[in-house]
This record gives C-alpha cells, sequence and structure tokens, in this order.
C-alpha cells in the first residue's frame, strides 16, 4: 500500500463509531475516562452531572481483582508450555519452558508492564474494552508498554474475529517528533512550530498511529530484518491536520493488547461490566438527590412565621429569636410541612439500589469466605472460594483469548533479544519461510496459574489428589503394589507443584530431579552392599573361630 492508501484506511476507521455505549454508561462512575469535548456532546439524560461514588469504588475494585486474580505482580501467573501431547515432550523441553517462563516473569516485573496494564484492566471493566501497546525497549532491548486510553481508538476484526487493526491518536509537541522520526518528516506547520521556540516544546499536534496487516512475503520474525517494509505488521504515523505520513515502519508480530469485558455476535468493541446496571446508577442518583433535599430540610426545616418577623428569625445553631407575646401565644414561629418519613424511605432505597450496583459489579464474589454458620475446614474455604470465582469463567475465558497475542508478542521481543537460553530450546518452535532465507517463531501456547484459573481447574488437582490418597489407603491395607503402578511420580509431583504455583526457584529440574534419584538409589545400594559384606565378614569370623575351636579339639 502507498502513502494514500494508509491515510484513506485510517479516515475511514477513525470516521467510523464504535459499536458500544460505553460513555453512557461512565459517564455517571468514570466521567475521566471521556475524552475532551466528548462529554459535552452527550445527550441530556435529565440527571445532574454526578458521580455515583458505589459504582466508581466498585469499578475499582472489580479491576484490581482481575489483575490479581489473573496476572498478580510477584507470583508465576503464566507458564509457557509446548503444543505437543504431554507424553512427547521431552525433559530438557520442559525444563526449557520452565526457565523461559521465569525469565519472561521478570523481564515483565522490570518493564512498565503492571502499572500500564491496570489502567487497560480498568478501561476494560468500566468501557468494555482496553488497549495496551507492547513494544521492545530499544535502550535496554527489555519490554515497554503504552496504555492506549479508550476513546482514542478504533479497532477492526479479521475473518476470525480477532483485532488486527488499530488507529489511536496521540498528542506530540514539534520537538518530540523530530525525536521520533527526524525533522526532515514533519509537515509545513509542525516544522514551523519546532522552529520557533515558544511552540518548540509546548504546541502539541494530533498524530494517527494506523496498525495494520501487510500483504508481503512472509521474511520470518526470528532475527531482526533490517527492511521494517517487510515486517508482516504495518506501522505507519499520521499527522492529522495534513494528513501528511510521517513515518512508516512495521512490527514483526501484532503489537496491541486489546481485551474485551464481554463480547457477543459480530461486535468488535466489549461490553462493559456497567451496562447491566446503568438504570440501577441512573435511579441511585436520582434518589441521592431527592434524599440530600431531604437531609438539608431536616437540618434546615421549613419555619411558618408572621410577615412581622421577618428577618427576625435566627436559624442558626444556639441562635436566639425574640418573639412578642403574642407570637408565642400563636405558638409561632414553628416547623412547617416537615416530617422524616420520606427521608428514611429515600435512605432505605439508597441502601437497596447499593446492593445491587455491588451485586452487578460482582463485589459479593469477590468478598472473602469469613462468616459462616459454622466452621470451615480449609478445603471447604477453598472450595467455596472457588465457587464464587466461577462466575467469572465466560469473562475470563474472553480474555485469556484476547491477551494471546501480547503473550506471543512478548515471547518473540523476548527471544529476538537474546534472553532467553539457547540450548534446550525446541526446535519445531522454528519453521523456515521465504525459501528458506528466514524462521518463523511458533510462539507456544500459555497456561495460567493466577487464582481464577486455578479456580476453574481446581477439579483436576483435587482428582489427583483424592486418587493418590486412595491408592495409598488401597496400598496400607492389600500391600499390593499395583495400586501404585498406574500413576507416573514424577509426572504426578510435578502436575501438583505447577497447579499450586509453586515457585520454580523452589523446585529441581526434572533431568535434576532424577539424577538426585539415581544418587539416591545408588547410595541405597551402596548401604545394602556393605551391610551384606558386613554379613559376609562376621560370618567368616563366626566361621574361623568355629574352626580353631575344633582343632584345638
Amino acid at each position: 500500500m502507498n502513502s494514500l492508501e494508509y491515510v484513506r484506511v485510517a479516515e475511514a476507521l477513525m470516521a467510523s463509531p464504535d459499536d458500544s455505549n460505553w460513555r453512557q454508561w461512565v459517564r455517571h462512575v468514570m466521567p475521566q475516562l471521556i475524552p475532551d469535548g466528548d462529554l459535552s456532546t452527550l445527550p441530556d439524560d435529565g440527571l445532574p452531572e454526578r458521580v455515583c461514588g458505589r459504582a466508581k469504588t466498585d469499578v475499582l475494585k472489580l479491576a484490581s481483582a482481575f489483575s490479581v486474580m489473573i496476572t498478580p505482580r510477584g507470583v508465576n501467573w503464566f507458564r509457557y508450555e509446548s503444543s505437543k501431547l504431554a507424553d512427547e515432550v521431552a525433559d530438557d523441553e520442559r525444563d526449557w519452558f520452565m526457565k523461559v517462563s521465569q525469565i519472561t516473569q521478570k523481564e515483565l516485573e522490570c518493564s512498565n508492564f503492571y502499572s500500564q496494564l491496570l489502567g487497560e484492566i480498568t478501561d476494560h471493566v468500566a468501557a468494555g474494552t482496553g488497549l495496551m501497546l507492547a513494544e521492545e525497549d530499544v535502550r535496554t532491548r527489555g519490554l515497554v508498554f503504552t496504555h492506549v486510553p479508550v476513546g482514542t481508538f478504533r479497532l477492526a476484526e479479521n475473518r476470525y474475529h480477532e483485532v488486527d487493526t488499530v488507529v489511536r491518536k496521540f498528542k506530540f509537541t514539534a520537538h518530540q517528533a523530530v525525536q521520533a522520526w527526524g525533522e526532515e518528516a514533519l509537515d509545513a506547520e509542525m516544522l514551523t512550530a519546532y522552529r520557533t521556540d515558544e511552540e518548540r516544546f509546548k504546541r502539541q499536534f494530533v498524530i494517527w498511529h494506523l496498525v495494520m496487516p501487510r500483504n508481503v512475503a512472509d521474511a520470518g520474525n526470528a532475527a531482526g530484518l533490517k527492511d521494517p517494509l517487510r515486517m508482516s505488521w504495518a506501522s505507519v504515523y499520521i499527522a492529522e491536520g495534513t494528513k501528511k505520513v510521517l513515518h512508516e515502519g512495521g512490527y514483526h508480530e501484532f503489537p496491541y493488547l486489546c481485551t474485551r469485558f464481554l463480547k457477543t455476535g459480530n461486535q468488535v468493541y466489549g461490553d462493559s461490566a456497567l451496562a447491566g446496571i446503568q438504570q440501577e446508577i441512573e435511579d441511585y442518583l436520582e434518589v441521592k438527590e431527592a434524599t440530600k433535599e431531604g437531609v438539608k430540610l431536616a437540618a434546615f426545616p421549613r419555619v411558618l412565621a408572621t410577615p412581622e418577623m421577618a428577618n427576625e428569625i435566627d436559624m442558626r445553631a444556639g441562635g436566639i429569636t425574640l418573639l412578642s407575646r403574642e407570637a408565642v401565644g400563636q405558638g409561632l414561629p414553628r416547623e412547617w410541612a416537615t416530617t422524616s418519613s420520606q427521608n428514611n424511605a429515600g435512605m432505605l432505597a439508597l441502601e437497596d439500589y447499593k446492593a445491587e450496583i455491588d451485586a452487578g459489579l460482582f463485589v459479593d464474589q469477590l468478598q472473602t469466605v469469613s462468616n459462616v454458620e459454622r466452621q470451615m475446614t480449609a478445603r471447604e474455604v477453598v472450595a467455596r472460594e472457588n465457587e464464587k470465582l466461577m462466575t467469572f469463567s465466560q469473562t475470563f475465558t474472553q480474555f485469556t483469548a484476547d491477551f494471546r497475542p501480547l503473550m506471543e508478542r512478548v515471547f518473540c521481543i523476548l527471544f529476538r533479544a537474546g534472553k532467553y537460553p539457547k540450548k534446550g530450546a525446541p526446535a519445531d518452535l522454528f519453521v523456515p519461510v521465504s525459501g528458506g532465507k528466514g524462521l518463523r517463531i511458533l510462539a507456544p501456547g500459555v497456561k495460567y496459574l493466577g487464582k481464577l484459573s486455578k479456580a476453574l481447574e481446581s477439579a483436576k488437582q483435587s482428582g489427583l489428589v483424592e486418587s493418590l490418597s486412595f491408592a495409598m489407603e488401597m496400598f496400607g491395607v492389600t500391600q499390593d503394589p499395583a495400586w501404585l503402578d498406574y500413576f507416573k511420580p514424577y509426572e504426578c509431583i510435578k502436575f501438583i507443584t505447577d497447579e499450586s504455583n509453586v515457585d520454580v526457584g523452589c523446585v529441581r529440574d526434572t533431568a535434576e530431579a532424577k539424577e538426585q534419584a539415581e544418587l539416591r538409589r545408588t547410595a541405597a545400594e551402596a548401604e545394602q552392599m556393605a551391610a551384606m559384606r558386613q554379613q559376609l565378614a562376621q560370618a567368616e569370623l563366626h566361621g574361623a573361630q568355629a574352626n580353631a575351636v575344633r582343632e584345638r579339639r
């Protein structure tokens, strides 16, 4: 594609509306998510521009829960693994994936991944769609991430309903633009600003960044290409004002993480967690506004007084009002048309709306199991929490499906940067392309190990533990080793440690574990041989003593 075609694609995509009502959903919850200027264009909904604090707090709780339950910092929340069947994966390959996963975890912790991801997940929950850009930090050969705020981008999907085209807008000063692409790339307006001291660092220009598939022969991505125009994904920067292409580059892999909270049918953008409780939030705000008036009335009641008392009544707390005997006889001044029953009804209604908002944003499911009718065992507590977490299964499935391109992108960036060990790397991860002139990385599968994924897969681990316990019990009763012969010890131990999210630094590699077992077996055999030799020596000694006795006789 030439420059004009890229500009047409970006213009068409930026002009297309997103197919969600996210601005209306966040309007009274997190209006700061709505870009400047968009809020004033929303139709009047009859409500004051107030924020439902309860819903905002619940959104932040749910976003934090997503982060803690799926991508917790400092915990091994994922593991790369081979796409082959378990019994087809060699021990050295399995150990290589374990080391690679640990290295990736460390690289993510050393980057700005978690801080940027929190913004992406907040958009994901509140607006239904979150976006984050993943790039290589050329300074450290590590990772760098950029949260793209909701409302500043447009998306398009491929035929498999995966996001493959993104155009986002951001602002750069002329100084920043020159740092990014050089002075010769600027349009006339930006160049003038760059050469003007008053505007060089202050005046901002809107830039479009278009990423889309490029129709070129696959040149592989295992090694860095010198020509970015041959990469599989086009990366084009366009000045919004003049539509001048400032720079065309490329990416080996799709560089965006785009997650949708709930996606149905052919919609491109996700539905927000707020979508189902929009009416409750509006009702809450209306009742709260009315209740606030009731509270004011209770503090500053209406007063019935004679015209002569105008401007003579002191309504301050502890104030003194001087009355004539005639006014006192009439019982004036006194409260009038003031009742607390209406205000009490409003407070009860507010509590009901709070409960509905909490339920709609899964706050009940996020509560830790604590006060129950009876004391529960640790296993029962885990089972109860897992039942609650199963509520998230639908959005978790969508989240992990959307997360896959990012995990592949991270793997490929770190491999090209030489962060992974070469020894033990599976050969089937790389396939030749373009007549054998390049290699394409077949990114491995990803297994998620966070709290939510554990809850969804807890049946596997509990099934193995219960089966092992039963087999051990039957072996103790029958002394028949056939009850234990069915299980593979190393595979069982590895599965339990993996599912329990044990840090890889606490366990040996499979080869080391087998070597340790071999040393233990060799030591046992040596000990047995020493015991046998000692018994033989004692037998020989007893025989010699017996012969000596016979000879003396």
